[in-house]
């Protein structure tokens, strides 16, 4: 009887531990992948054979960093705890991200079907990714997971990207093209969309190192034993 509650309690503070690290393990790689996706795109010389292979290859690692988030190693990593809205927003955003790498690569295929299919895609694209990331971002914010204030970050960058796009169609619509400002802008949009990748990816990590852990003045609580 003694062994068999000595087995119970020892499968369930294995199981504890298994859920206490998942977090960690899960934001960690989804952060790691966030920085490397940025810094494949941005570390290698721009122009011809490299850049082709920088841009595909950053956007597929960013593209596995938002299903690493969205699903985790388990229920207790994943950044939406798997609520299907959410779950289902991050998942479409890696894939869209996928489709539209493809038809960029696309692009350097002369045509005049490849190109209408560019411009049509055009149209839908901004559109696209602005209502999964809102969705995927508020989700995040609502399933509790990620600690506060850390989980309305997403939310705080997807706004930053709105604004910054916002501000760059009105001037684009009334200035004419090669207006500083509209330069300006183009630039301001390009930091904030990097900016806001290495924050992320930043925070992910710096949250998966203290996942589980007592706030600060609190009494220490040690983690269950897996033995």
């Amino acid at each position: 009887m003694s062994a068999t509650l000595n087995t119970m309690f020892s499968d369930d503070t294995r199981g504890a531990a298994a859920a206490a690290l998942d977090p960690r393990r899960t934001w960690f790689l989804g952060g790691v992948l966030l920085l490397v996706s940025h810094v494949v795109t941005a570390g290698l010389e721009p122009g011809g054979f490299l850049l082709g292979i920088s841009n595909t290859l950053g956007t597929v690692l960013f593209a596995a960093a938002l299903v690493v988030f969205a699903l985790g190693f388990s229920a207790a990593g994943s950044v939406t705890a798997r609520r299907p809205l959410g779950t289902g927003a991050l998942v479409a955003l890696a894939v869209w991200s996928l489709v539209d790498l493809v038809l960029d690569l696309a692009g350097a295929i002369p045509g005049d079907i490849a190109l209408d299919v560019l411009v049509t895609f055009g149209y839908i694209d901004t559109a696209v990714q602005f209502a999964l990331a809102v969705v995927a971002a508020v989700q995040i914010a609502r399933a509790g997971v990620v600690p506060k204030p850390w989980n309305w970050a997403p939310a705080v960058v997807v706004a930053a990207l709105t604004v910054s796009w916002l501000l760059q169609f009105i001037l684009q619509g009334v200035m004419q093209n090669g207006e500083p400002a509209v330069y300006l802008l183009l630039s301001i949009d390009s930091v904030v969309r990097i900016g806001g990748t290495i924050f992320l990816g930043v925070l992910a990590i710096v949250l998966a190192t203290h996942a589980n852990r007592a706030p600060i003045g609190a009494p220490a609580t040690r983690e269950p034993s897996a033995r």
